[in-house]
């Protein structure tokens, strides 16, 4: 009985097996990153495909279904119960695929808190559709492992042998390991970078022995390293002074979720744009991330958001706010979104009591109108002091619209279905749909815009438009699609539209970052004459000579970008350096000194 469990167990244990290598290559995109792959890679992942994923159902068979089937023998029970085990095992890997194709890595703890955290539901927007066809997948899934197991219990007097299993599963770990091995002494990146494809897979490296024993050269390996990662916070790195003579304005800061800086047009935004028109306009414009957290840590902050995770559990709150308060300015927030995911409550405005989370219920674009008024209600009765603001419209990151909704743009959707985006799709209905999302925002924002002109506030307030982070279509023809995949101009380039009072037009083209924004406030509106490397990595937004390098992202995934280069770290620690188009760089290009001496910089708040 025990033989014929055994061979029965092996033979579902194969096909399984058989159909999630399969479904791997769906991580690979052939028209875009699969194509650039060379004979080793694929030798690699040929080799790391079955020892990964059998390494893992192995986890999954000895813990899920072997004691079932042992205690059960004579019951159809462990076979449902198997079959759901590898149903759940391939639901999790067809949502990682969909993440990783998106943003180009896996489902981690960053991904979970924001699907489960407070107010998930209001970060997050799936059609109903997206429902439907998660449920049909998951029928199918059960029914082909049904119909497995089925097929494996007639094969049972076809002895499959669990040691040739194993044998199989360790030898292609010894080799696949072994190419990683060689591959990351900086022999091959293609290698390197393809082993980031695979969920939960973590190949050897053996750097630091070749080093010690001499076979390697050491500065050869030198990559991003010095980025701190703990220490004493010294941030502000002085108590931050003022002349006096600052001109008290309100502030309002108007900000997009996820605004690809191509829609910043008359066409799309009419009322944006009319009112950069008589404002300052920066034209090169990055965020100091590719996502919401970092986007607007480094708006406020004025430094980057790899300072995140340590400032985070330490309360440490940006100096903007802080010194706004002391100077008794309002703080007034209006977000579509809960400021609690994430929790910007108790960082950007921690030191803000009775904050409201959000402006109120409903659909995404039913709370960006609701933000808009609750705004103008504020505007209308004025207090004695003057004020900050912060308003964070969310539509074009939901982009989803009613199905009777008019649309400007056309062929447009309803939702964002990306079960349908590839690198050789027309994407032109889904960019429409986003287009529409922004022209909406633009709608509401333009309210807002004539409901200052009307209260006369345009004398006295600097008004601030700009992006969290920008929102790709594939710009870089790499299949990237929206947000937090890589550190491209199409993902932290966003428009920036800066009105201030007896302020000419114009039009700047110099690069220019989110970390400039709060020392030019804090600079114009209360005299702070403290020296601004003090409390940021930025200048002033008119400074023009050169930013020497920028760095864009979280502890976890960060790149520093210097001129035409871009050294990327990635969330298993691994380094790669491209082009601004993610084109990757030969090694006798890539400027490592400047990389590390940037790094070294951007760690001068820590003492």
């Amino acid at each position: 009985m025990l033989k014929t469990i055994f061979s029965r167990s092996g033979w579902f244990f194969l096909f399984s097996l058989t159909v999630i290598f399969l479904q791997s290559f769906f991580y690979f995109d052939f028209s875009a990153t699969g194509k650039n792959f060379d004979l080793l890679t694929w030798c690699f992942l040929f080799l790391d495909g079955p020892a990964h994923f059998g390494t893992l159902l192995l986890v999954v068979w000895l813990v899920g279904f072997l004691p079932l089937q042992l205690l059960f023998q004579k019951k159809k029970f462990p076979s449902i119960v198997v079959a759901f085990l590898f149903t759940l095992f391939n639901i999790y890997l067809i949502l990682d695929i969909f993440v990783y194709k998106l943003y180009r890595f896996h489902i981690n703890g960053f991904v979970v808190d924001m699907l489960t955290g407070p107010d998930a539901g209001q970060t997050f927007v799936f059609d109903k559709m997206l429902y439907i066809k998660a449920l049909l997948t998951i029928v199918i899934l059960f029914t082909v492992y049904l119909s497995l197991n089925m097929l494996a219990g007639k094969l049972k007097n076809h002895t499959c042998k669990w040691r040739y299993i194993l044998v199989f599963i360790f030898s292609c770990q010894l080799f696949a390991n072994g190419i990683h091995v060689w591959a990351a002494t900086g022999k091959s990146g293609a290698v390197v970078r393809a082993a980031l494809s695979y969920p939960l897979n973590y190949p050897l490296s053996a750097n630091s022995f070749f080093v010690k024993h001499g076979l390697i050269d050491a500065e050869r390996q030198k990559g991003l390293d010095n980025l701190k990662t703990s220490g004493d916070i010294n941030y502000p790195r002085q108590y931050l002074t003022s002349n006096n003579k600052g001109s008290g304005y309100n502030v309002i800061f108007i900000v997009i979720d996820s605004w690809n800086y191509r829609t910043f047009t008359r066409d799309v935004c009419p009322h944006i744009s009319a009112f950069a028109d008589t404002s300052v306009v920066f034209s090169n414009h990055l965020s100091g991330s590719n996502g919401t957290r970092g986007g607007i840590f480094s708006l406020f902050y004025a430094i980057p958001p790899t300072y995140w995770q340590n400032f985070m559990p330490a309360q440490i709150h940006p100096v903007l706010i802080t010194e706004l308060q002391k100077r008794g300015y309002q703080i007034a927030s209006f977000t579509t979104a809960s400021i609690a995911s994430p929790p910007f409550d108790k960082t950007v405005f921690g030191t803000v009591p009775n904050l409201p989370l959000y402006v109120g219920e409903g659909t995404v674009m039913e709370r960006d109108a609701l933000l808009s008024d609750k705004f103008i209600e504020f505007i209308k009765k004025p207090g004695k002091s003057p004020f900050f603001a912060f308003l964070f419209y969310d539509l074009p990151h939901a982009i989803s619209m009613p199905e009777n909704y008019p649309k400007k743009f056309k062929p447009s959707g309803n939702y964002a279905d990306y079960m349908s985006l590839g690198n050789s799709k027309d994407a032109e209905p889904f960019f429409n749909l986003y287009k529409n999302c922004v022209n909406y925002d633009d709608i509401q924002i333009g309210r807002v815009l004539t409901s200052l002109k009307e209260q006369k506030l345009l004398d006295n307030t600097i008004v601030v438009i700009t992006g969290d982070h920008g929102q790709e279509f594939n710009e870089n023809g790499k299949n990237y699609w929206g947000h937090n995949g890589n550190f491209t101009k199409a993902q932290i380039g966003v428009p920036l539209i800066v009105k201030m009072p007896h302020t000419q037009p114009r039009v700047y083209t110099h690069t220019t970052t989110h970390f400039d924004i709060a020392p030019t406030i804090l600079t114009e509106t209360l005299g702070i004459n403290t020296p601004i490397e003090d409390y940021s990595m930025g200048r002033l937004l008119t400074d023009a000579t050169p930013r020497d390098w920028h760095i864009a992202g979280t502890q976890e995934n960060f790149a520093v970008i210097i001129g035409n280069q871009m050294a990327t770290r990635n969330f298993n620690g691994t380094i790669s350096y491209t082009d601004l188009n993610l084109n990757e760089l030969p090694k006798e290009k890539v400027n490592k000194a400047a990389f590390l001496n940037a790094i070294q910089k951007s760690n001068r708040f820590y003492k």
